[in-house]
């Protein structure tokens, strides 16, 4: 990929793919992850620090660019082609079950319970906030996870494909939760500006692993314009998507990423 920045922006703007260097580095930690039930909370990790003492100040948390992933198989694709967009689980719009559904039956009944402003969780499109989001990487490690079917976590991560939005791009019907959806333990954005508010703090604790856990959903349904790429695991499956793409008619950059598909250490 060479120096080419995979979340649609020019070089040099964009602060994931080209950072700013830091004068010292904290030593990694290495995180342990569990198998544990829906809804549940996962035992507190701790992430590195990203910035030492001396060193200069995090810039403000910018959430209008904050990228969002909403991972699916690739059998799925064919369906939100044609739907032209992702569709909440429990969605008017959406009679069609997925070609591959890993969740297990467990997750979609708790995730038909109502959070704080009395819609259900499934009515809500999931993004994570990291490429790294718990149930993805027990898929991407083959973790067994209770959120996700037995047959998940022996697919090839390499035959799923991730979907990034922007906030910015999202409009203004979003929830954000700190943890899973489900955990009844878990805060929940009641209004726009909690929802930021939380944001803030989630994107900007570099000593806390909440973000892997948290959520951020979008009612109902998020057009496919409003993603700004695809991300792959390698060359076969971007040619795949990209005929996929042609097509339907639609048109969206696809980039070959292998890191958001490598195991998670």
């Amino acid at each position: 990929m060479g120096d080419e920045c995979i979340h649609g922006f020019d070089d040099g703007l964009c602060a994931i793919c080209f950072p700013p260097p830091e004068p010292v580095k904290a030593e990694p930690v290495a995180r342990v992850r569990t198998t544990r039930a829906p809804g549940a909370s996962s035992t507190p990790r701790s992430r590195p620090a990203s910035r030492t003492p001396g060193a200069p100040a995090r810039p403000p948390v910018r959430v209008n660019d904050q990228r969002l992933y909403h991972v699916t198989h690739i059998d799925n694709l064919a369906g939100i082609l044609e739907a032209g967009g992702v569709l909440a689980d429990v969605s008017a719009a959406n009679a069609a079950t997925p070609a591959i559904d890993v969740s297990s039956s467990l997750q979609r009944e708790v995730r038909r319970q109502t959070i704080a402003d009395g819609r259900a969780i499934a009515e809500f499109v999931p993004f994570h906030l990291t490429p790294d989001g718990s149930t993805w990487a027990a898929i991407r490690t083959n973790e067994g996870d209770s959120r996700l079917t037995d047959a998940a976590v022996e697919l090839s991560a390499t035959d799923f494909v991730v979907l990034v939005a922007a906030i910015a791009g999202i409009g203004d019907d979003y929830v954000v939760t700190d943890r899973d959806a489900a955990d009844p333990d878990a805060r929940v954005s009641t209004s726009e500006d909690e929802a930021r508010r939380l944001l803030v703090r989630l994107i900007g604790d570099d000593e806390s692993d909440a973000i892997l856990e948290a959520e951020l959903l979008i009612h109902e349904a998020v057009p496919l314009d409003s993603f700004t790429v695809i991300g792959v695991a390698n060359d076969k499956v971007r040619d795949v998507v990209r005929d996929a793409l042609r097509g339907s008619g639609h048109s969206l950059r696809v980039v070959v990423y292998p890191p958001w598909f490598r195991p998670v250490e």
